[in-house]
C-alpha cells in the first residue's frame, strides 16, 4: 500500500473537486465559463472565504473558494492550517487560463486579531508568488480606496459594500464575494 502525503491528497481531494463543478467542465470556455480571447482580469478579495470575480471588462462571474482547512474528526486529524495556502493555489492553478491581471485587495490598516492578519499576509504572498511564477499582472487596492470608489468615502461596513455591488450589478449578499465584484469594477474604471 502506497501512503500519500496529506498535501498531495489536499491537492488531489481539491483537483477532483474541481473537475465535478458543471462550469468546469471541458468546452465551458476559457475560464469559469467566461467567452475565450481577449484580456481577463481575476479579482481576488483574500480569505479563508475567497471571492472571486472574473471579467472581460463586460461580463462578470463571481464566486466564493473555500479555503477553509478540515477540522478534527473522530476519523482523521485536522488538516495543517497551511493547507488553505495550497487551497489557493490549486484554485488558481485551476482557473487562471487566460488570465492576465489580478487584481486583489491589499491589507492596509487591516485590524483584526493575530491570527487573521498572519492569514491574510499569507494568502496575498502565494497571490503574488503565483502571479510571478505564471507571469501574470498584478494590481493590489487598498481598502479604503475601494471604500472611496465604491461609498464616496474612506470606510464602510460590510453591509454598505455589498449595497454598493449591489448598485452596480452584483446579484448576491456575500461580501467577500461584493468585494471581488467591486475590485473588478474599480480596476475596469480605471485600467481599461
Amino acid at each position: 500500500m502506497q501512503v500519500v502525503p496529506v498535501h498531495v491528497r489536499v491537492l488531489q481531494e481539491a483537483e477532483c473537486m474541481y473537475q465535478a463543478a458543471p462550469e468546469n467542465r471541458a468546452g465551458a470556455g476559457s475560464v469559469y465559463g467566461m467567452a475565450e480571447g481577449g484580456i481577463m482580469i481575476l479579482a481576488i478579495d483574500p480569505g479563508t472565504k475567497a471571492g472571486v470575480t472574473f471579467t472581460d471588462g463586460k461580463a462578470f462571474e463571481t464566486h466564493l473558494w473555500n479555503l477553509a482547512t478540515k477540522p478534527k474528526t473522530k476519523k482523521r486529524a485536522a488538516e495543517p492550517k497551511h493547507f488553505r495556502l495550497l487551497k489557493l493555489w490549486n484554485h488558481l492553478v485551476n482557473s487562471h487560463a487566460g488570465v492576465d491581471t489580478i487584481v486583489y485587495e491589499g491589507a492596509a490598516g487591516f485590524m483584526r486579531g493575530k491570527a487573521a492578519v498572519e492569514v491574510s499576509h499569507k494568502l496575498r504572498g502565494i497571490i503574488e508568488l503565483f502571479a510571478g511564477v505564471y507571469n501574470i499582472s498584478l494590481v493590489m487596492v487598498e481598502p479604503n480606496d475601494l471604500k472611496q470608489f465604491a461609498l464616496g468615502k474612506r470606510s464602510g461596513d460590510k453591509s454598505e459594500m455589498i449595497s454598493a455591488a449591489n448598485r452596480q450589478g452584483y446579484e448576491g449578499s456575500e461580501d467577500n464575494e461584493a468585494d471581488s465584484y467591486l475590485l473588478a469594477k474599480w480596476y475596469v474604471k480605471y485600467y481599461r
